[in-house]
């Protein structure tokens, strides 16, 4: 039994796994398993994930925003906004 993953998202991330009957048949599939690599530009903090052009790490994420799902391939699943009460309006009301 062999499994692979489709794309490696962080450093030791699994790429690919066996199951065999014995330690032989596990350590020849083993060096069957060849891996290529396309380099994507690295994506350093959430900011830089949620950028337009930044390289979408799982295809079939759609963002949820307010209640809504919004079409096409996006790094942000979920955009929640909290609000309550006027800010302006309790700055002015404090008292210095």
């Amino acid at each position: 039994m062999l499994w692979l993953v489709v794309r490696r998202l962080y450093k030791g991330h699994a790429i690919a796994g066996v199951a065999a009957s014995s330690s032989h048949v596990a350590e020849e599939a083993v060096s069957l398993i060849d891996v290529k690599y396309e380099v994507l530009a690295p994506v350093m903090t959430a900011p830089q994930g949620m950028e337009k052009d930044a390289p979408i790490l799982l295809e079939d994420l759609e963002t949820e925003e307010l209640g809504a799902t919004l079409p096409g391939p996006t790094n942000v699943a979920e955009h929640i906004q909290h609000v309550k009460g006027d800010v302006e309006k309790g700055f002015a009301m404090q008292i210095l």
